[in-house]
């Protein structure tokens, strides 16, 4: 008999938490029965934020124990090793994976999705994502979040149809001031650095935008020059 492994494409009506929450209660969820009454595990950066904070306010270190390095100054990719060798630990009956594969770079998301591939054959999958490209091959069962709601689908193309109502189709509305610029410089920055979680992301931006004035009259800005030196 196949097992069963589903996917829930989200998109920003979709109320992702709920879903998680009753997922992982003893909530019945339609069209989840196979997984009821057993035991889940959450594989999410939800689930990373709450080590990382563990780990800052209480020196808890669950998800790192074999190293000095904290949580929090891991790359995405380490930690997501991490937090997947934790979570298979407890040897869950079902895993949900939220968004598996954001801020991976190539290599550690085809790394991940052979161990989840392997994972699958003693494992229930329940898959949330926002984009088709990251959709696993084993997956047999779709459906879309709106909101709290649940719809189940045939295929991952129908139940990726996010559109929703008419394409906007107004005026847009005037400014709230109107501002002159002299000369042709409208933003400028020099020597900008950017981090994230004391990890440099951007170091030593220069950017320049300048306003470009077409025949029309219509001011349209372009961006001059991007020069990122990492």
């Amino acid at each position: 008999m196949t097992r069963n492994h589903w996917v829930i494409f989200i998109d920003n009506t979709s109320d992702k938490r709920h879903i998680i929450k009753n997922l992982l209660s003893d909530t019945t969820v339609q069209g989840f029965e196979d997984i009821q009454g057993l035991q889940g595990a959450l594989f999410s950066k939800l689930a990373l934020e709450e080590f990382i904070d563990q780990e800052e306010r209480h020196g808890a270190k669950p998800l790192t124990t074999d190293t000095i390095q904290s949580l929090k100054t891991m790359s995405s990719g380490e930690q997501k090793k991490a937090l997947l060798k934790h979570t298979l630990q407890s040897n869950p009956d079902y895993l949900i994976l939220d968004n598996p594969f954001d801020n991976l770079d190539t290599d550690s998301q085809e790394e991940l999705k052979q161990r989840l591939q392997h994972i699958a054959t003693s494992t229930f999958i329940i898959q949330i994502i926002s984009r088709k490209a990251d959709l696993l091959p084993f997956i047999n069962t779709f459906a879309k979040l709106d909101n709290k709601i649940l719809r189940f689908y045939d295929e991952a193309s129908s139940s990726m149809s996010f559109e929703s109502g008419l394409p906007f189709q107004s005026d847009v509305p005037p400014p709230l001031q109107q501002l002159d610029f002299k000369g042709p410089v409208l933003v400028e920055l020099r020597n900008i650095n950017v981090s994230y979680l004391e990890r440099p992301i951007l170091k030593s931006i220069d950017w320049t935008i300048q306003k470009m004035i077409f025949g029309n009259s219509k001011v349209k800005m372009a961006v001059e020059k991007l020069q990122f030196f990492l």
